[in-house]
């Protein structure tokens, strides 16, 4: 059941990174290399010899906190559902 929460997670944060304004371009393009990567990494993550999934989704949330805090609390549940599933 996490691993179905968290791909719905996914899809939300895709579509608010869509619908959202003034995200820079920059910006947008880690988010969605973070999007692709947590999907990649499912069931299991894999080493990536980097930064974890965990430390980059919490680095996210850290950026667009005070800008975007509908992306940002997306991005706090799926810390929570990452952690569900052990990754």
């Amino acid at each position: 059941m996490p691993e179905k929460k968290l791909r719905e997670l996914l899809d939300d944060l895709d579509r608010e990174v869509d619908t959202s304004d003034g995200i820079d371009e920059n910006e947008e393009r880690r988010l969605r290399e973070l999007i692709d990567d947590i999907r990649t990494a499912l069931p299991a993550e894999q080493a990536k010899g980097e930064e974890s999934l965990n430390d980059r989704v919490n680095e996210a949330v850290e950026r667009f906190d005070q800008t975007h805090p509908t992306i940002s609390f997306t991005l706090r549940r799926l810390i929570d559902t990452l952690g569900k599933l052990g990754i």
